[in-house]
């Protein structure tokens, strides 16, 4: 694991007294960053409110950082096989769900999560974003808002 890290042995070792307890705190570090970006969305949707196109806006912009996303599908494969990684997955699932059903209910946010999941795995495969249009236009129809003609995003 050091070695893939790019850091001496020594180094971990000082620092972790137990292979266990490196793992712990990389999966911390990964709760806290998934804090983070989930604390961004939420605090977008209550400045912008929860239109179509500020969730668009905010998944386009989670998904044009490659490694951001390469990060997300290792750690959805490695949850198939590990506890601790479901355990991170899960967390950012749940929590999204859970800021998603203060508006609208809660089977449209799990919708709306499922299809970030889906979203997350498409930019992975091509190492760009949907395009916002089309995030625009899929958001509406989960959410069932009819499509603003004016709006230059319909």
């Amino acid at each position: 694991m050091a070695t893939r890290a790019g850091v001496a042995l020594g180094s971990t070792t000082h620092y972790f007294a137990t292979l266990e307890e490196l793992r712990e705190a990389a999966l911390q570090r990964l709760i806290d960053q998934a804090e983070r970006d989930i604390c961004f969305i939420e605090e977008s949707l209550e400045r912008h409110g929860p239109s179509p196109k500020v969730l668009a806006a905010w998944i386009y912009d989670y998904h044009s950082d490659v490694g951001r996303v390469r990060r997300a599908v290792a750690l959805y494969a490695a949850a198939a096989q590990n506890s601790d990684a479901r355990r991170l997955a899960s967390f950012w699932f749940n929590r999204l769900t859970e800021i998603l059903s203060r508006y609208t209910d809660p089977e449209r946010a799990l919708q709306l999560a499922v299809f970030a999941d889906g979203v997350t795995l498409h930019a992975s495969m091509r190492e760009q974003p949907l395009d916002l249009d089309v995030l625009v236009r899929a958001i509406s129809a989960l959410l069932g808002e009819p499509l603003d003609p004016t709006d230059k995003h319909a």
